[in-house]
């Protein structure tokens, strides 16, 4: 007998999605809302699994440890005072190595991941809630965003690789969805790290992949036969992000981070003015970042705007001096996300490295001036938007480049009416489209047998 049941989903968000980054604090919500309407959502977050020294390693919630010499007690006692007293973490990490202790179950090949976790899992107990939850779900759901980048490949993409690995090896169907597929611009592509994921996504029951530069990408490794465009998630947020818009214009407290700033006081936002953000690329470039943004944000000022440096996450760690040197305003990443979503969707014109704040700039029509970010991300959401002329101006730009992009965001504000009415018309299309989302599982339904 075949009995019809509701979906029970595990669904993995990626590892940032509770870190201070408004792109991964609004797709992931954005993306779990439309599973939602048809499925039963367990959540697993892999914060806790973060143990590495790397861009997250201040939120990870707890140390990993297995084997080695030095007593639990003590590793987890250095580990959570690992940046006040360094040194001592530092030796004890190298003391319990030496000795055979592993702090981390993440590798290059996504099956020895597995066996790791295996393993960790019998004095971690808390991160076997994935192996719990994964056998009690009728699939395995997961946020892909911008983490498959097969350069040298950041922890996050070697755990992603691992989640589907684990389903796989317990039988569970498999939908990537919300995802960017692409090689490094920088270090171009890792041939040992893609020849591991190659038969992983192949596996995937379903890859929903967010432009179709990682839909031609990916369709060229693997067919396309398991693989589809849908639009990201965030796409379907354009209400919401208006009425942020409206609500800090008229109450521009709400911007207030935690903890609060003194300066907030200042900000207002009924009249025009420019807003600025980073790139997931911009330490590539220290020290010279350091010379030329603050050379660009003041070619932005002399247009007459007030201008605000938005932090949109870690990576943009720079615009707060800078925004200092140049009396600019500063939004900092601990500000609420809507708020500061309705004060770049808000802008006369925004110039940004960032994907997702983007995509939340066009939900009101504002254009963007694009700045290199690390893949293909800002030119291909120019593709997905309507832009005619796709442009990328580097996140360090020369002197020259800051003339051109001063005189873009000229030509932006002079002809901002009919290019707002495009930009709004492509974003209401993109999130049409990104419904498709709340019936992408329905593909292949899951039954019980009794």
């Amino acid at each position: 007998m075949v009995i019809e049941h509701e979906r029970s989903m595990y669904l993995y968000f990626n590892n940032l999605k509770e870190l201070p980054n408004f792109g991964c604090r609004t797709t992931g919500m954005a993306l779990e809302q439309l599973l939602a309407e048809k499925n039963s959502i367990t959540r697993y977050d892999a914060m806790e699994s973060v143990n590495f020294s790397g861009a997250w390693d201040t939120y990870a919630r707890g140390p990993l440890k297995h084997g080695g010499v030095v007593p639990r007690r003590v590793y987890e006692y250095a580990w959570k005072n690992r940046r006040a007293i360094p040194r001592v973490y530092n030796v004890v990490n190298k003391l319990d190595g030496y000795s055979g202790g592993k702090h981390d179950y993440i590798a290059a090949d996504p099956y020895e991941s597995v066996r790791n976790f295996q393993k960790f899992s019998l004095t971690n107990p808390r991160i076997s809630a994935l192996a719990d939850q994964m056998d009690q779900a009728d699939g395995v759901a997961i946020n892909g965003e911008g983490t498959l980048i097969f350069g040298n490949p950041l922890r996050d993409a070697l755990y992603l690789l691992f989640v589907i690995a684990f389903a796989k090896m317990k039988g569970k169907p498999v939908y990537l969805l919300n995802a960017m597929i692409a090689p490094c611009p920088y270090n171009g592509e890792n041939v040992d790290i893609v020849a591991r994921a190659l038969p992983l996504l192949k596996y995937c029951e379903r890859i929903a992949v967010r432009e179709p530069r990682s839909y031609e990408y990916l369709a060229e490794k693997i067919g396309s036969f398991n693989v589809e465009i849908i639009p990201d998630a965030l796409f379907t947020w354009g209400e919401k992000i208006r009425s942020s818009v409206r609500l800090t214009r008229t109450e521009p407290w709400l911007c207030a981070p935690h903890p609060e700033r003194a300066d907030f006081t200042h900000f207002s936002f009924s009249q025009p003015y420019i807003s600025i953000s980073g790139s997931s690329s911009a330490w590539r470039h220290e020290p010279a970042i350091w010379t030329q943004f603050p050379k660009l944000i003041s070619a932005l000022q002399r247009k007459g705007y007030p201008v605000y440096c938005i932090e949109a996450c870690d990576g943009d760690f720079f615009l707060e001096k800078m925004a200092k040197e140049c009396g600019a305003f500063f939004i900092p990443k601990s500000s609420p996300v809507m708020a500061a979503a309705g004060v770049i969707a808000g802008s006369l014109v925004y110039v940004t490295g960032r994907y997702h704040p983007s995509i939340i700039a066009s939900a009101s029509g504002t254009p963007c001036v694009f700045l290199s970010s690390n893949s293909h991300k800002t030119l291909s959401i120019q593709t997905l938007l309507g832009y005619e002329n796709k442009i990328e101006y580097s996140i360090c730009p020369s002197n020259e480049e800051i003339d051109k992009i001063s005189k873009h965001v000229d030509w932006l504000i002079a002809n901002r009416t009919p290019l707002s009415r495009s930009i709004l018309s492509n974003f209401e299309r993109c999130g049409q489209h990104a419904r498709r989302y709340a019936d992408v599982l329905d593909d292949t339904p899951r039954v019980a047998k009794t």
